[in-house]
């Protein structure tokens, strides 16, 4: 299962609790890749937060999201259930990024499910404050616009609203678990 959507929208909190539920392992990008990828930009760019600048762009996201979802199809590939957060904004707006992971899940005995969390940009400013991340400062900076809807099948649970059981009843019934 692929956790989606932009910073302070619950992929961590709510991948943690669904990961629990389905006795899955909770993969999240920050985790996986990321102090590889911030020991590569402090050392190419002087700034470990950098996201902006052509290296950051074009050569350490490539190799963050390739090792995510290769770190996640090595431990399907064991037989245990994944759960994969991270914001997988370009991922989701290409189909054939799409049919490609659809067919090496259902090789390796799984399907493939998006679910693309959203709230509204009061709740993501709140969110990432109370985060206190440095991660966080140019998306607090900034107007927090809302991400386009994917283009790849997925099911969309709005969490502005939500937490705890109540976040957990959306997520299951958006991906029909029992």
């Amino acid at each position: 299962m692929v956790l989606a959507g932009a910073a302070g929208t619950g992929k961590t909190t709510a991948g943690r609790r669904l990961a629990r539920r389905l006795g899955a392992a909770l993969l999240d990008l920050d985790t996986v890749g990321g102090p590889l990828a911030r020991a590569l930009l402090a050392e190419r760019t002087g700034d470990p937060l950098d996201d902006a600048s052509p290296f950051a762009r074009d050569v350490v996201r490539p190799l963050r999201y390739r090792t995510l979802t290769d770190v996640a199809l090595e431990v399907l590939g064991c037989g245990t259930a994944v759960v994969a957060a991270a914001p997988w904004t370009r991922e989701l707006a290409d189909p054939a990024w799409h049919a490609a992971l659809s067919e090496e899940a259902e090789a390796r005995g799984a399907a493939l499910v998006v679910v693309w969390l959203h709230c509204d940009p009061a709740t993501r400013r709140a969110r990432l404050a109370a985060r206190g991340e440095p991660r966080d400062a140019a998306a607090l900076a900034g107007d927090l616009a809302p991400l386009a809807p994917p283009r790849v099948p997925h099911a969309a649970v709005d969490t502005t609203a939500l937490s705890g059981a109540a976040l957990d009843a959306a997520v299951d019934a958006a991906v029909a678990l029992p």
